[in-house]
């Protein structure tokens, strides 16, 4: 496996394409874990938790993921490829732009991802003792941050297919935030 240090811009841009990796292995989104997501951000809208009403009244005919679930779960993927970012003593996600719910990801489900990397940007970042402050400035080190699109999306038979969505009365499309 090809090893590149994170302050290697030129390596690491040599990793921009337009082709994503091979798929990961898939995560089993059961209603057990729907739960769990639900207590821990006190989220239990019933179209996530109660089952016997999603079967009554949601288009999908069962309880479906959070969104923000199915994001949460994108550093448990192990997507393959052959090289490894080096030398850092830590990650911080920094946030996602033009991040949309597109599909609904119902109880049972398995989702994979894959991922590509977009662009690398060479910034510098001020430490402190504690770790990455504003302006503390201790000292100026030399970062690279990559941005990197990952796509997720449901797999088997659970899932309902492109042409199901969009049969599907717009009021119960899923939501695009």
């Amino acid at each position: 496996m090809e090893t590149i240090r994170f302050d290697d811009v030129d390596k690491l841009r040599s990793k921009v394409s337009q082709e994503f990796s091979a798929w990961s292995k898939p995560i089993d989104v059961t209603q057990e874990k729907i739960n769990q997501f639900a207590d821990v951000t006190g989220d239990h809208q019933w179209i996530h938790v109660d089952i016997e009403r999603a079967r009554r009244e949601s288009p999908f005919k069962t309880p479906v993921a959070h969104g923000f679930l199915t994001l949460s779960l994108i550093p448990a993927f192990e997507m393959p490829r052959d090289w490894n970012v080096t030398s850092f003593r830590n990650v911080v996600n920094y946030g996602a732009n033009k991040l949309r719910f597109i599909s609904p990801v119902p109880a049972g489900a398995k989702v994979h991802a894959r991922s590509r990397v977009v662009a690398v940007e060479p910034t510098y970042v001020r430490l402190s003792e504690g770790g990455l402050a504003a302006d503390q400035g201790r000292g100026r080190r030399h970062r690279a941050a990559f941005r990197r699109v990952a796509a997720l999306r449901c797999a088997g038979r659970r899932c309902r297919s492109d042409r199901d969505r969009a049969r599907a009365p717009a009021a119960h499309r899923p939501l695009v935030l």
